[in-house]
């Protein structure tokens, strides 16, 4: 569930990286998605709370 989760998340950055305009746009993606409360981010922090069988090795 969580792998899908994050393949998903993979393929919409790449999308939205591939579609960037300029470096602003670019920059933006990265906080969207890496920064402190970013998806990538927000997503690692609830790996966290997954039992200990349900993470991924």
């Amino acid at each position: 569930m969580i792998m899908q989760e994050l393949d998903q998340l993979q393929q919409a950055a790449l999308k939205a990286i591939d579609g960037a305009i300029d470096i602003p746009a670019l920059e933006q993606y990265r906080v969207d998605y890496l920064g402190k409360n970013g998806a990538l981010t927000e997503r690692l922090k609830m790996l966290g709370q997954l039992p200990v069988a349900d993470r991924p090795a």
